[in-house]
């Protein structure tokens, strides 16, 4: 369309409004069903927003959609900022009276379908009750209801209906407008509806279950099972109506139950606002980039996201038994769990089978021997800085930093041994000085004593692969993904460690000095679910004795030999400070004190087999006293 040249003007050197007087007059027409060229002319020249080149501006803008009658404004993101303005600044002004008032006169003549059309969407955008409008749009949908669906008279009455749908915005099915919104919704599409052809796209809020009334009776009775199933393990999603005879041998994801005649809807969500919504269609796919995902019906709903692989399994797949996860080698064996759907509001999980478990630290197993069990927890692969900061105090200066990176997970006892597994392993009598309890640590055991308690271990479990944790493995799991000086954080307690209380570390109070052990498992965990990785007893690891190197290091050994095997995590008896993280000890493999015991590792990690050899004895290390 070409609109004539500005009288005062030549060519096309037209002075361009400003973007405030842009988006103000956009605003205006924001909350307009219909724009014809001749409503235009007359709000610019009678509200006084300019010449006619805003025309121009206005009639190509990209907000607006063109049509036969004129320009709409289709629903958006910007389409919805613009009706907000309007609510906010200009509802119920004198301006806004005098723009419906112009609206209203310009359209006086013409079809009366409109003119209420108009007269709902200020009553929508002011939230104002027209009764005019309401009464007039409930007798067109009455209308529409009782005329034969063949007559011209029902048609164009249908036709209104759907004008109106698309003029109005995206809220009005969640306002107190909804009622009429549902009835135009219902007349506009009333065949489709009761054909089964339900619309591709929904306005937000739609419930479909609302139409129920459009359904036959019979019909509306019936029910029908939706499955929703991932079908990769990169996360892209079928929903497939039916059952699990005639769907697929998948494992869904999600199963709901849904009336047959009302399709489910779904919503792609981002953050919370939803991104795009619509019907469920059968055999519909979505991929793992339309996450997270609701899937709703009349009488369920499900909000899904694509299932990650678990920290804890070494890898997740999709076969024609549905998806599983591969978990860590146990006892020489690869253990398959499959996923279990959720059912309503009971979430999916994996099915992991004995002696598996999984709880608030992440996946553990449980290892049995003449009924005494001993918790393991699985420790996945990572990279952390080992060592200490130059700043730490009460730090050693074989404590250099470096990182370090363990390219394989392995197995680590949740407690260290207590005096109860020792005698279920070896027989005999009980080495420990502390026999409280059972549930003591075994102390007073050299390395080279537990050497011989993983030899007898390993011959009544071949497959198992136990041995001392590495240095390097031992730090990772017991910093737990920390950097400060103790898992706990900047300093500790006695309620959390137990040590020697009169010397606390770094100036904290002084506490309870409790000299002797405690049961395993009886101060809080770390945050891997680790139990007394600082204080009870030292711990021997797996090394020699050595200086850590500068540069990054990946699976370290420690050196090839040495006078010393290393122990860790402080002490009963021992000050706070050498409960430290990063605080090491090197002594001989033969030595023996109640104030040293052990914790078990599982599985072969790279070299693990040469720390794990024993019968080596060496010399006491001298650089430091127990």
């Amino acid at each position: 369309m070409r609109l004539p040249r500005h009288p005062a003007r030549k060519g096309f050197e037209l002075t361009q409004p400003t973007a405030q007087t842009l988006s103000d007059e956009l605003t205006w027409l924001s909350i307009l069903p219909i724009i014809d060229t001749g409503l235009l002319r007359r709000l610019r020249t009678e509200m006084q927003w300019g010449g006619s080149e805003l025309e121009s501006l206005i009639w190509n803008h990209a907000c607006f959609s063109q049509t036969s009658l004129g320009l709409r404004m289709p629903d958006s993101s910007e389409a919805q900022q613009y009706r907000a303005k309007y609510q906010q600044q200009f509802a119920q002004t004198p301006q806004a009276q005098r723009f419906w008032q112009i609206v209203h006169d310009h359209h006086a003549q013409g079809f009366e379908g409109l003119r209420h059309l108009e007269r709902l969407s200020r009553s929508i955008s002011e939230h104002e009750h027209d009764d005019a409008a309401h009464c007039y749009f409930q007798r067109v949908c009455a209308t529409v209801r009782q005329a034969s669906s063949a007559s011209a008279h029902a048609q164009a009455l249908q036709a209104q209906c759907r004008t109106a749908l698309l003029s109005l915005p995206d809220h009005l099915f969640q306002s107190d407008q909804q009622d009429i919104a549902y009835a135009l919704y219902a007349m506009a599409y009333q065949q489709e509806i009761q054909a089964g052809q339900w619309p591709e796209s929904l306005k937000p809020g739609f419930e479909p279950a609302r139409l129920q009334w459009l359904i036959d009776q019979e019909q509306s009775q019936q029910r029908l099972q939706w499955w929703v199933l991932q079908t990769s393990a990169q996360g892209d999603f079928i929903c497939q109506p039916g059952s699990p005879e005639t769907t697929s041998p998948q494992l869904p994801s999600a199963v709901l139950e849904s009336l047959s005649a009302i399709p489910p809807t779904y919503q792609v969500l981002s953050g919370s606002k939803p991104l795009r919504r619509g019907i469920v269609r059968p055999a519909q796919v979505f991929s793992a980039a339309d996450m997270p995902l609701v899937v709703e019906t009349s009488m369920q709903r499900v909000e899904l996201e694509a299932i990650q692989k678990p920290t804890w399994a070494l890898r997740i797949k999709a076969n024609r038994s549905g998806l599983a996860v591969d978990l860590p080698i146990w006892q020489g064996k690869s253990v398959t769990a499959p996923w279990l759907p959720g059912t309503g509001t009971t979430p999916g999980r994996w099915q992991l089978p004995a002696p598996f478990g999984l709880d608030e630290w992440g996946l553990y197993a449980d290892l049995t021997v003449r009924e005494v069990t001993q918790r393991f927890r699985w420790i996945a692969p990572g990279t952390f800085t080992m060592g200490s900061p130059e700043n730490e105090a009460e730090r050693s200066e074989d404590e250099t930093q470096h990182l370090v990176t363990l390219t394989q997970g392995f197995w680590l006892a949740d407690s260290v041994c207590t005096q109860a597994l020792w005698q279920a392993v070896m027989g005999g009598d009980n080495p420990a000085h502390f026999r409280g309890s059972p549930n003591h640590p075994v102390e007073q055991v050299s390395w080279n004593d537990v050497q011989q308690f993983i030899q007898t271990l390993n011959a009544q479990f071949p497959d198992i692969q136990a041995r001392l944790p590495t240095e390097a493995e031992w730090e990772y799991a017991c910093r737990a993904g920390t950097t400060t000086p103790f898992s706990f954080g900047g300093n500790i307690t006695p309620e959390q460690v137990n040590y020697h209380g009169e010397y606390p570390y770094a100036g904290a109070e002084k506490g309870r000095y409790r000299e002797k052990t405690v049961p395993v498992k009886s101060l809080p965990p770390n945050p891997w679910g680790l139990y007394e990785m600082h204080g009870n007893v030292l711990e021997w690891c797996g090394d020699w004795y050595g200086t850590y190197p500068a540069e990054a290091v990946v699976d370290p050994i420690g050196p090839v030999t040495g006078q010393g095997r290393v122990l860790r995590g402080g002490a009963w008896g021992l000050n706070a400070g050498r409960a430290r993280s990063a605080f090491r000890y090197g002594r001989e493999p033969g030595l023996r004190y109640y104030g040293i015991g052990f914790r078990l590792a599982l599985g072969r990690g790279k070299g693990a087999s040469k720390v794990s050899e024993a019968g080596e004895t060496g010399r006491q290390a001298t650089d430091r006293e127990a």
